[in-house]
């Protein structure tokens, strides 16, 4: 599903929602800005009167990057040093608590935890990405929390059960190239 709006501006931006829940919309806005790489934010959208806990590295699975239409390998995978969170301090500030009804602006969205790798991008290419992911309690409690979110599940709050199944276009950063 895209989106397009329309500004009184003459910058125009799309959004695809990414994920498959009813419940909250995860949506990748692309801004068209001329003569510069387009800015990429995500939106998240509470359609309920529910509050949702979502970890922006909650997101598990697979992603694959293509250069035009072909599948492209890695040059390398980064390493990734085991993040764990050690305290509620910790867990308040890194979770998302997604109030009823909430529309929030994030300049970044992790889609998959789990990918680390590492490409070589050309400037006359165009890229871009299919992820799937998911994000339930499991993949929540990977990197802690549990006592802080059972608290908060105490109160009535939901862990997001969701994932994202999504083409989406690709904007690497090639300035320096």
């Amino acid at each position: 599903m895209f989106i397009t709006l329309g500004c009184i501006s003459s910058q125009k931006s799309t959004m695809l929602k990414i994920n498959k829940s009813e419940y909250v919309d995860i949506l990748y806005n692309i801004s068209e800005i001329t003569s510069q790489k387009p800015k990429v934010t995500f939106y998240l959208k509470n359609n309920t009167g529910s509050t949702f806990i979502i970890d922006p590295f909650g997101f598990w699975g697979n992603t694959f990057i293509y250069e035009n239409q072909n599948l492209i390998m890695p040059y390398k995978f980064g390493l990734k040093g085991f993040y764990e969170r050690f305290s509620d301090k910790w867990c308040e500030r890194d979770l998302i608590i997604l109030k009823p009804h909430e529309l929030r602006k994030m300049d970044f969205f992790n889609t998959n935890y789990k990918d680390t790798a590492l490409y070589h991008f050309k400037r006359d290419k165009k890229y871009y990405e299919i992820v799937k992911s998911v994000h339930n309690k499991e993949t929540v409690f990977y990197l802690g929390c549990q006592a802080y979110i059972k608290n908060l599940e105490s109160k009535g709050y939901k862990i997001l059960e969701d994932s994202i199944n999504v083409k989406m276009p690709l904007y690497p950063d090639i300035t320096n190239l």
